[in-house]
């Protein structure tokens, strides 16, 4: 079984600190937790305090929203890789949960509905590994190349570096304690690309 230790530490590895967006609908980010997100959670009453609260949070505060409302609430834990456990939370707190289980379940071949229920974990923990690496990786990187005219070319490079990494030859979840290498090359037809 997966466990959040490491799953979050590779996260944080991947967003950074407190920046102002042009993505107005989003607002500020923080960890990789915006302010629309605090606003749906609840966590501030008006976009104002969600700006402060975003501007504010803790290292530790950001642990505890990602470990309730990613970890805990999709039960990620249950999932018997702990590298797949690590690339969904990711992809999760980069693209959304919904989106994030729907390109997993696209990669598996079964219906997708964005919900990370008991015919998704019972997929995802029965096929090989090697198989479901291969198709998620790829439809990863097309999800991105597809959405990245509308949302923000700027952005590709950074999210193609992402799956690269939580699909490199060397797994970073092996290795996220020792402060070995940790990112992987882009493919060179990706790269010629950006």
């Amino acid at each position: 079984m997966a466990d959040f230790a490491p799953a979050i530490a590779i996260l944080l590895e991947h967003e950074g600190g407190f920046a102002e967006r042009d993505a107005g609908r989003a607002g500020c980010v923080n960890r990789g937790l915006t302010q629309r997100r605090i606003m749906d959670t609840k966590r501030a009453q008006t976009w104002e305090e969600a700006y402060t609260f975003v501007k504010e949070m803790t290292l530790e505060e950001a642990r505890g929203i990602y470990k309730d409302d990613y970890w805990d609430k999709h039960q990620l834990g249950k999932i018997d890789s702990q590298r797949f456990a690590t690339v969904l939370f990711s992809t999760m707190a980069n693209m959304g949960e919904g989106t994030a289980v729907k390109n997993l379940q696209k990669a598996l071949g079964i219906t997708a509905d964005g919900k990370l229920g008991p015919l998704t974990l019972a997929s995802l923990n029965g096929m090989a590994p090697a198989e479901v690496e291969e198709k998620w990786k790829q439809r990863l990187v097309d999800y991105y190349t597809q959405i990245a005219p509308r949302v923000g070319p700027r952005y590709l490079k950074g999210w193609l570096a992402r799956v690269d990494e939580l699909f490199g030859e060397s797994d970073p979840v092996e290795n996220w304690d020792s402060g070995g290498p940790r990112m992987h090359g882009i493919s060179e037809h990706i790269r010629e690309n950006l």
